[in-house]
């Protein structure tokens, strides 16, 4: 009969499928789960989602000419495109759709290529704003493609001010696997070890099991390592001294080009950035032994020489 004792940790791996959904659906499936809500990754802001909606190709969007537009230009090259251009830097929630036409047959190289400002887009504290002008490009393009052209362009707005962001089912689990202390199996390239120290039941990841099915129609699986699979335990041992090793020895390296930043805010955030991953480092260290039943005396000289080197700094 298996015990406690018996258990080494869990064998984990995951799918999900690439899909997009609402941020409603990704906090209601956390909801009906029991997933940590502070895992879930944050939807777009407001100005991300407006300057990827309110964007357009580097060639434009074509649009069809107005019939006096093509009285005046017969020519079979006749072509109009709208573009999104952004008006300067001190004002980057502002941009200008406008309209290009380009007439080959012209005579004048001004009325080969012409521009017309269409309309003012702004994102302000009260929203969106989308103000067309009175101009030239009235004779050039039918008013209603414009109108299709900026209402799409909102219709995406407000879709990615609704949607989370890409792969956050996928980015919720990982944040998950890291904060039980996962190592992946570089050997396999998709296992996970997880170790019986960081979740003794299994429930955190029947929990990511459910999580994953009710938010994108995932799957993923786990296993016990039992210590009488030996030659499993000892290819988890492999992966997990070969993952610490690298980590602490870059910890280490880096701790010791502290002394060239010159920048002292900059310097200052790579020491917390360091210590927090020292000290994660070490709780990872510190379960597996406890998981593995390993003193792992392999990584005792890499913990020292990373301590030692950020007590330097």
């Amino acid at each position: 009969m298996m015990t406690h004792d018996d258990l080494r940790g869990w064998l984990v791996w995951y799918t999900v499928p690439d899909v997009s959904l609402p941020q409603r659906q990704l906090l209601q499936a956390a909801r009906e789960t029991g997933f940590p809500p502070d895992l879930l990754p944050h939807p777009m802001d407001r100005r991300a989602a407006w300057e990827q909606a309110f964007a357009l190709p580097e060639v434009g969007l074509p649009v069809a000419p107005s019939p006096a537009l093509r009285e005046r230009c017969p020519d079979p090259g006749l072509s109009c495109r709208l573009h999104v251009r952004a008006i300067r830097r001190r004002m980057p929630l502002v941009r200008h759709l406008e309209v290009e036409v380009i007439c080959p047959g012209a005579v004048t190289p001004e009325e080969q290529r012409r521009t017309a400002l269409v309309a003012v887009l702004r994102l302000d504290d009260r929203g969106h704003s989308a103000a067309t002008v009175i101009g030239p490009w009235m004779g050039m393009v039918e008013g209603a493609a414009v109108e299709a052209a900026v209402r799409r362009m909102e219709e995406d707005y407000r879709r990615l001010l609704e949607a989370a962001p890409p792969g956050a089912p996928r980015e919720a689990v990982r944040r998950l696997l890291r904060r039980l202390s996962a190592i992946l199996m570089r050997s396999t390239g998709a296992i996970y070890y997880v170790p019986h120290a960081s979740c003794p039941e299994g429930q955190e990841l029947f929990i990511a099991r459910e999580f994953i099915r009710r938010s994108a129609g995932g799957a993923l699986t786990y296993v016990r390592l039992l210590a009488s699979d030996a030659t499993a335990v000892a290819d988890v041992r492999a992966a997990v001294v070969d993952h610490l090793c690298r980590r602490l020895a870059s910890i280490h390296d880096a701790a010791r080009q502290l002394q060239s930043i010159q920048d002292r805010e900059k310097r200052e955030k790579t020491v917390e950035r360091l210590l927090s991953a020292y000290q994660e480092a070490a709780a990872t260290a510190a379960r597996v032994r406890d998981s593995l039943k390993d003193a792992l005396q392999e990584l005792d000289d890499l913990l020292a020489l990373a301590r030692s080197a950020l007590a330097t700094v």
